[in-house]
């Protein structure tokens, strides 16, 4: 498995998991409940900085399926300028966000 179906894979099994934060505040309490959707995957992922590759038109939710079913692959995003500096970085933190 590469690094952008591990990614996929990964966020995949996400939705499952809320975080919640408890904190104090001049005396009161407040949370900070976080969650996770299928849709933000390619924001997290950086799809947004592959302006100078097209890609299929997939709705954000059925990317990580996608990416999954070998439809979009690690070589289409390798193309795009911005892959190393903006993309790969992102990849790498989301395979270690569990």
């Amino acid at each position: 498995m590469d690094l952008l179906q591990q990614s996929a894979s990964i966020w995949k099994e996400l939705p499952e998991y809320c975080y919640v934060f408890t904190y104090g505040y001049k005396k009161q309490l407040y949370s900070i409940h976080l969650t996770f959707s299928l849709k933000d995957f390619p924001h997290l992922a950086g799809f947004q900085y592959m302006k100078d590759i097209s890609l299929p038109n997939y709705t954000s939710a059925k990317i990580a399926d996608r990416i999954l079913e070998n439809k979009i692959t690690l070589h289409q995003i390798q193309s795009a300028l911005q892959y190393e500096k903006m993309i790969k970085p992102r990849l790498e933190a989301l395979v270690h966000l569990k």
